[in-house]
């Protein structure tokens, strides 16, 4: 947990580090969506092609780690379902709380 927390903060200060002398906190912080939209998809599909993989091998070996790596398969695969989840709940949720929606296109809320 940790560790995903540190790879978020990461992510977010590199955006913004790196971000254009003209380019305002906003600007930044859609960078940093876009960048999340575009990496989610790819992640999750590695982490299902992993979790597979794992299962796959696990078939070979003996009772104990064939039933250790189901659960290292499992808990890829309900890591990949979970961050596409989040990052298609998230921004509809955040868009009710605060009365507005969420274009995904260019990771923008709009008023209603």
């Amino acid at each position: 947990m940790k560790i995903a927390r540190l790879a978020f903060l990461s992510f977010l200060i590199l955006s913004i580090a790196f971000a254009d002398d003209d380019i305002d906190l906003q600007t930044a912080l859609k960078d940093f969506c876009t960048l999340l939209y575009g990496l989610v998809g790819q992640l999750a599909f590695v982490m299902v092609l992993l979790s597979s993989m794992v299962f796959t091998a696990g078939q070979f070996f003996g009772a104990e780690t064939r039933a250790r790596m189901s659960v290292w398969a499992n808990s890829m695969l309900i890591g990949a379902i979970t961050g596409i989840l989040m990052v298609i709940l998230v921004p509809w949720f955040l868009g009710i709380l605060i009365s507005t929606d969420f274009s995904a296109a260019d990771c923008s809320f709009t008023a209603k």
